[in-house]
């Protein structure tokens, strides 16, 4: 059985593991946002919303809150309605019954549909999110941003064949079943230790992802890694921005920027940046070029 500590990176990152640089003079620490009462509570997500304006919806990676998009917000709160969604099973929120991923995505259908085409900003398993909802429902957004994140994580990424990857993904979620909450929290700030570069953001995000039930990620995982969109993002007919992690060595880099390359390039209006010395939390490790990104994208699309 895969040592969690070694299937952690690949499930968190939507690319290869990055070398993490000598780290730069501290940023100061991400603003904390002030809480705003949940818009919705549904069995597969709760969302916040803070601000008025055209709508953007931040969608978390795996095992995270919506606690990963607090500078976000705090800078787009003055100009946009901000939709911060949590889902079900992450962060201390109630597990769901069922499945998981295609819950969400449908909830997230429905939740749209009443907003005026927005933007949807997703990271990692979010970012895969927003592949699947733009390819299937065009009509709902005016454009979307993939934070570190791609449409099949497990054939493509693992360079193995389905049936490794079928037995690869029972095997991470029943490694995740096994585990206890204290066990499991240990492992998340092992783990974001290799994709946050900020000591600081590390302690911040593992204090509330570790409260995550460890059955959901499980499922999550195993979801996650069965779920291949590669064939339906050529479908996406709305502008995609795709910002991907660029800490590492030169032929490293090259290699994760083809690497994406490969499973982006069918979508028509696609945007390929990678955010130089960032790992899998763009967001966190630069946050000034990653919001310069965003309005950039924004005032394009809204």
């Amino acid at each position: 059985m895969h040592r969690l500590c070694a299937i952690a990176p690949l499930l968190l990152a939507a690319c290869a593991a990055a070398t993490t640089p000598t780290p730069a003079e501290p940023e100061p620490a991400a603003p904390v946002v002030e809480a705003a009462p949940a818009a919705q509570n549904g069995p597969a997500f709760g969302v916040e919303v803070y601000g008025e304006g055209p709508d953007v919806v931040l969608i978390p990676g795996l095992a995270c809150g919506g606690h990963v998009w607090d500078a976000t917000v705090d800078h787009l709160r003055d100009s946009h309605r901000v939709h911060v969604l949590t889902i079900s099973g992450f962060a201390g929120r109630p597990a769901l019954d069922g499945p998981l991923l295609p819950t969400v995505r449908d909830e997230l259908v429905a939740y749209l549909e009443p907003l005026d085409r927005p933007v949807v900003i997703g990271h990692s398993l979010g970012g895969f999110m927003t592949y699947w909802l733009a390819s299937t429902e065009p009509s709902l957004l005016a454009g979307a941003i993939a934070v570190d994140g791609v449409p099949a994580l497990g054939w493509l990424m693992m360079d193995q064949p389905r049936n490794v990857v079928e037995d690869f993904a029972r095997g991470a979620r029943a490694q995740f079943d096994s585990l206890s909450q204290e066990s499991f929290a240990v492992q998340t700030e092992q783990t974001l230790r290799g994709q946050i570069k900020r000591p600081e953001e590390v302690e911040r995000v593992t204090e509330v992802s570790g409260r995550s039930d460890p059955a959901a990620v499980g499922q999550a995982v195993e979801e996650l890694l069965l779920t291949d969109l590669r064939d339906q993002v050529a479908n996406i007919e709305i502008p995609m921005l795709i910002l991907g992690a660029g800490a590492g060595a030169p032929r490293e880099i090259e290699y994760r920027t083809e690497r994406y390359r490969g499973q982006v390039a069918s979508i028509p209006k696609h945007e390929l940046v990678m955010v130089p010395e960032t790992l899998h939390f763009v967001m966190l490790d630069a946050p000034e070029v990653f919001l310069q990104h965003v309005d950039r994208f924004l005032e394009a699309v809204q």
